[in-house]
């Protein structure tokens, strides 16, 4: 409903009413940065947050801030260290048993680096989305294809080694004609992680059925839902959430 059918005689645009919001805003944070603006709404909302800046500068480099949880940073192997080092000092033991995470190699060696006891599986539905993508592009008839997925299932969903062997030789045998296919599962997945995702090994922690990352990304959304765009300054990614 626009605002001139809520109230025929209205002359108010759209565009004032955007004005109006942001003078509002700006009179909010006087003159303060909106970076300044950013800090003191989150020590007045007490919100847990840290940040660092370039070495030698006043420059932001990273912004880390709590409640509700958002992270802000650059995706390389220090970024990924310092924000897990932030997560961990909010954790009362400062330890946890289980982290699930794509295939992304710097967050692994971050993982690995700051719960270095914690087991890092990787994100089962990430995994089989890829190799039904793999599939769907080297092997031929469509038969063929739901064939080796259906080998593929039960073999990342064997209940112990002994089994999860008996799988491996089915599944490489429906594979024999398809070598591409095979290489790629054989060679990206099953050889350097299999113990991050299939069930024979995953099952000996206790993950509570939580194997995939899709809780997260769906947070993620969200968030990206009511920010509704990238362009705004670093305030609206802390201010929408809250009023949301």
């Amino acid at each position: 409903m626009t605002l001139r059918d809520h109230s025929v005689e209205s002359l108010t645009t759209i565009k004032q009413v955007y004005n109006a919001c942001q003078a509002y805003r700006s009179s909010l944070r006087g003159n303060r940065t909106k970076m300044q603006h950013l800090l003191t709404m989150m020590e007045r909302d007490k919100y847990v947050y840290r940040y660092r800046k370039v070495e030698g500068s006043d420059e932001l480099r990273d912004i880390f801030w709590a409640y509700p949880d958002a992270i802000t940073l650059s995706e390389r192997v220090d970024n990924f260290t310092w924000a897990l080092q932030m997560v961990k000092k909010q954790i009362t033991s400062g330890e946890v048993e289980v982290i699930v995470t794509d295939r992304d190699l710097a967050l692994m060696n971050a993982v690995e680096n700051v719960f270095p006891k914690a087991v890092n599986l990787l994100c089962l539905f990430h995994i089989c989305k890829n190799v039904k993508a793999k599939c769907k592009m080297t092997v031929f008839p469509k038969k063929k294809q739901v064939q080796i997925m259906e080998a593929w299932e039960a073999l990342i969903y064997s209940y112990d080694e002994t089994q999860y062997y008996m799988k491996l030789a089915i599944f490489e045998g429906i594979c024999s004609s398809c070598s591409i296919f095979y290489d790629y599962v054989h060679e990206q997945w099953l050889i350097p992680h299999k113990e991050k995702f299939v069930e024979a090994w995953t099952n000996r922690v206790m993950h509570f059925g939580n194997t995939t990352t899709q809780r997260v990304e769906s947070a993620h959304w969200s968030l990206k839902r009511i920010l509704q765009d990238s362009i705004g300054d670093i305030y609206a990614v802390f201010e929408k959430p809250s009023i949301a």
